[in-house]
């Protein structure tokens, strides 16, 4: 087996021995079930009570734990504690969700034959379809790690300077319909007869197996019938998706209560006080808000001059800008403010802007070519148009044609960026 394979197989001997010292079993057992079927925490919120097994903790290290260790240097004990908190913050948000909709049972429950507690309850059926599909495509990620390594992909070279990758941005995979779903979800798990999938597909088993993520009539899963939709993997996965629609459902409840409770003047009072505030910024405060600034925490006031917002976009004053503009008063500590706005003015008036976002376009942050220009289609350019966002202003090739049957986009290299003076680049923005 080989790099991936072998890197999960070290991954879970390391999370089996780490969970035995987490729970203070024995690391032998003569009887892996009940080892595994051991409740470490149990979550009643006054209406389902939860219980949380050891084993669900295995199964958020092989869906996503073991990242921490393998990419962030965590340890195992702290990953454990982190997976840990999740589950239970999930369970306590889960119970509270659905008592939220309880509340309003016009609006919220779908499904009255469904008992209080059941996502189900609360869930359309598109939403339910897209749960379903979710669960098919973890087993399908699991199958696909086990594997055998595909060729290194295409990696471009420019060297550019790194933007802050956006708030929300992401490389996700075009977002499917509800008939894709369903297509996806009929087409079963992704399996073939020949020799490297069978192995997959039986490495699955054994690892579900052993950590007891199947359930006790799945003994007799056999290649033949490509079918794990009965194991507790599968079955844990589909509860998970539900509910993290259910939260979903519970965000975009509140926040439709807290948009109702706003007025004009609570808007404005609020700028006002967190301007208000800025103002008493000492200079290393400003810069760590600049560097931390986002929708939801602008910058509303400079009084230091190193950087200002110009139409949305951040324009940053170089270091040889920066030095000209303290030596005007350096070189004339009598100068007028005047004369001083104004020759600073001429200083800033040589600022070159530059599309920072090269990086954005290697790492294929939601962008795709219309024409011969480059939009970015994430929430985070902020245009109530996608199609009207922002264009990438450089030129750029097409390196890899997207994947329509595992929907992914394409990629991207850069060539060259476009280079705007100040008036210039004002001008651009204004059309």
């Amino acid at each position: 087996m080989k790099r991936k394979l072998m890197t999960l197989i070290c991954l879970i001997m390391a999370t089996i021995m780490g969970l035995a010292c987490l729970s203070g079993c024995n690391l032998i057992t003569t009887n892996n079930d009940k080892d595994l079927n051991q409740v470490i925490a149990t979550v009643d919120l006054g209406d389902n009570e939860e219980k949380i097994y050891k084993k669900d903790l295995i199964m958020q290290y092989l869906n996503y734990g073991y990242l921490y260790v393998q990419n962030y240097g965590y340890t195992l004990e702290k990953t454990y504690k982190l997976l840990f908190d999740n589950l239970i913050t999930m369970r306590i948000m889960t119970q509270g969700a659905m008592q939220e909709f309880e509340k309003a049972k016009e609006e919220y429950v779908v499904d009255n034959s469904k008992a209080v507690g059941d996502p189900l309850r609360y869930l359309e059926e598109k939403e339910a379809v897209e749960a379903k599909y979710g669960a098919y495509k973890s087993v399908n990620s699991l199958l696909e790690t086990v594997l055998d390594d595909k060729d290194e992909e295409f990696q471009d070279s420019l060297i550019e300077t790194v933007r802050t990758i956006p708030t929300n941005a992401t490389n996700k995979q075009t977002e499917l319909t509800y008939e894709e779903h369903l297509k996806y979800i009929e087409k079963g798990f992704d399996v073939n007869s020949d020799a490297e999938h069978r192995k997959a597909f039986n490495d699955v088993v054994d690892l579900l197996q052993a950590n007891g993520l199947l359930n006790d009539n799945d003994n007799n899963i056999t290649f033949d019938k490509k079918d794990l939709t009965t194991s507790a993997y599968f079955i844990k996965s589909l509860q998970s998706n539900y509910e993290s629609l259910l939260l979903a459902k519970l965000e975009k409840k509140l926040a439709l209560e807290a948009r109702a409770n706003l007025s004009f003047d609570t808007i404005e009072a609020e700028y006002l006080e967190s301007k208000n505030n800025q103002e008493k910024w000492s200079n290393s405060e400003f810069v760590n808000a600049l560097s931390n600034s986002s929708v939801s925490s602008p910058v509303l006031y400079s009084a230091f001059g190193g950087y200002g917002y110009v139409h949305n976009i951040l324009l940053g004053v170089n270091q040889a800008q920066e030095n000209k503009i303290n030596e005007i008063k350096t070189k004339n500590p009598n100068i007028s403010n005047a004369d001083y706005v104004q020759k600073r003015a001429d200083i800033l008036d040589s600022t070159l802007v530059k599309d920072l976002r090269s990086t954005w376009v290697l790492s294929n942050y939601d962008a795709e070519l219309r024409g011969n220009e480059l939009i970015f289609t994430g929430d985070y350019t902020f245009a109530k148009d996608k199609a009207n966002s922002l264009a990438f202003q450089g030129t750029v090739n097409k390196i890899k044609e997207a994947d329509e049957e595992k929907k992914t986009p394409a990629q991207f290299t850069v060539t060259d960026t476009k280079t705007f003076e100040l008036d210039s680049f004002l001008t651009f923005m204004d059309s």
